[in-house]
């Protein structure tokens, strides 16, 4: 009772027996403490046994975590939609019995002085490419350039620990720097023995036009100032890789090969060996189909040339006329260019390769596509340089 509250009747029989039995105590010479003291130490054991509730909560959450990683679940069979590239993960028991024990951390142990033993937070190495055995399998060998194609891969951790795949280093399938997926999403924890199959797809970009190698492999973004692109960081190779064959869009067997598909001999050629910078330069090209199938100029890819006065990887180009050549022909297209006028270079070198007219590889930070003028190891080309007159030299003051 506080002294705020209102006085106990004094024909309560209760609360008489209660003023008899506190009198009785009051004999006994025992100090009663001030109602202040005794309200203030019971809310600090209120505040104990709340900061007390509190970590025990927290304990039982994170062992929960832990649990659910996985590290050795057993006979459990989950399936996992909505990976960082669509696909989906199945993981299954792995074929051999193992004897698994789970070890959860007690509560904290309160210390005299207030405080608790800290939390230790299970660690777990990063995979490596050694860990995994597993399967590729791609939907079809065939795969059209700029079109999805529906991959499976299969992973076993073979090591005897638990290792885990960060999201900075997926594993996944690469076919090139701009044709990747990675599919273990974000994070993965697998568990010694443990399978998982991941579903996704890969798309080829068309410079990978021909045939490729479809490999599994640990995948890690372009570093700074690049950050566009894959790399493969190292292959897996308890994972076979599959070889396939990429080809144009729209493009059937029987008809004549696209100039992405063929083999080439260009010879550039001029009537002069100098130009006016920005004026036009009229090329010579002289074009051999050295392959063994008749062959298309233009396509869905096109011979171009190109005249840049720098060093530009993809500089763009003009394409040549379209034309059907058969096997050993030869034919000469007139090309014209325009020298570049705002360039401090004093030399421009032409030479041929391949555009992509209709293909936006920008959208994925790939430079070719459009009128951008690439290599490509079916066409073997000759430079041909050509001096520029009227350039203006600049100079930067110190």
């Amino acid at each position: 009772m506080t002294p705020d509250e209102p006085p106990i009747p004094d024909d309560d029989a209760l609360a008489g027996a209660a003023r008899r039995a506190l009198g009785r105590l009051a004999d006994d010479g025992v100090p009663v403490a001030a109602w202040e003291d005794v309200h203030a130490r019971g809310r600090r054991t209120q505040h104990m046994r709340a900061a007390v509730a509190i970590a025990a909560a927290l304990l039982v959450v994170v062992a929960g975590a832990a649990t659910v990683g996985a590290v050795h679940g057993k006979g459990n069979h989950v399936d996992v939609a909505g990976t960082d590239h669509g696909g989906t993960t199945t993981t299954t028991e792995p074929p051999s019995t193992t004897t698994t024990t789970t070890t959860i951390p007690s509560p904290p142990a309160t210390t005299a002085g207030g405080g608790t033993t800290p939390l230790v937070i299970p660690q777990f190495p990063e995979a490596q490419a050694g860990d995994f055995e597993g399967t590729l399998q791609v939907a079809s060998t065939t795969l059209t350039a700029t079109e999805p194609m529906p991959v499976t891969l299969t992973l076993r951790n073979i090591s005897d620990h638990a290792v885990y795949v960060p999201g900075v280093r997926p594993i996944g399938v690469f076919l090139g720097f701009y044709s990747a997926t990675g599919m273990t999403g974000s994070v993965a924890l697998f568990g010694p023995g443990e399978t998982r199959t991941y579903t996704s797809t890969i798309t080829a970009d068309p410079s990978l036009i021909g045939t490729a190698r479809l490999s599994a492999a640990v995948l890690e973004g372009a570093g700074f100032p690049v950050k566009i692109g894959t790399s493969d960081f190292a292959d897996l190779a308890g994972v076979a890789p599959v070889d396939v064959t990429i080809i144009p869009p729209g493009w059937q067997p029987g008809q004549p090969l696209d100039p992405s598909q063929g083999k080439w001999n260009v010879e550039l050629t001029s009537d002069v060996d100098h130009v006016a910078a920005g004026a036009p330069l009229l090329l010579h090209v002289q074009v051999t189909n050295t392959g063994d199938q008749p062959q298309q100029t233009a396509g869905y890819g096109a011979l171009a040339v190109a005249c840049p006065s720098d060093q530009l990887a993809f500089p763009d180009g003009t394409a040549l006329p379209a034309a059907t050549l058969a096997p050993g022909a030869q034919q000469t297209f007139d090309v014209t260019v325009v020298a570049a006028a705002n360039s401090a270079a004093t030399t421009m070198n032409c030479s041929a390769g391949l555009q992509f007219p209709t293909y936006n590889g920008g959208a994925i930070g790939d430079p070719l596509g459009g009128a951008a003028v690439g290599t490509y190891p079916g066409i073997v080309s000759n430079t041909l340089p050509i001096a520029l007159e009227g350039v203006q030299s600049t100079t930067t003051a110190p």
